[in-house]
């Protein structure tokens, strides 16, 4: 298949956000859960939920995703504190019940999917710009990048 795409190194930041954001850019709270991917681009991909109960999927773009990573382990370590505190009590830990709350800006994008019987299924995804998180004294960072928009 013949690959449209400019190699990311020929891409300004202009030109990819253009591409990525390219609906409204909104404020919002998610929650992560420690299930990660990644897609064709290599984006990380963080599954969640919008508060309120919709399951998302959380998309750290282009040059966002670098930063991404140290949110990636953050959860991981978390995950790990979890799963070692629900083993020392003799429980299993559950996955869909560890959340981890963060601020995210971004905007929305729909994906569908056709599932095994052909009908088409419906995936939300936040394509973050920036994320806020805070640590357990309330301490709040921000990471990622402002959407760049063309004047």
């Amino acid at each position: 298949m013949f690959e449209r795409r400019r190699p990311a190194k020929l891409v300004t930041p202009i030109e990819e956000d253009q591409g990525i954001f390219k609906g409204e850019v909104i404020q919002l709270t998610a929650e992560l859960m420690p299930l990660f991917g990644r897609n064709m681009r290599d984006d990380v991909i963080i599954k969640g939920f919008v508060v309120g109960g919709d399951a998302i999927d959380v998309i750290f773009p282009g040059r966002r995703k670098s930063q991404a990573i140290a949110l990636q382990k953050r959860i991981q370590a978390e995950w790990s504190k979890v799963c070692t505190e629900a083993r020392h009590r003799g429980v299993s830990p559950v996955i869909e019940e560890f959340r981890y709350p963060i601020q995210v800006e971004g905007a929305w994008r729909t994906r569908f999917n056709r599932d095994t019987n052909g009908w088409e299924t419906r995936n939300h995804q936040l394509y973050a710009a920036r994320w806020m998180v805070a640590d357990k004294s309330g301490n709040k960072t921000t990471y990622g990048e402002p959407v760049i928009r063309a004047s």
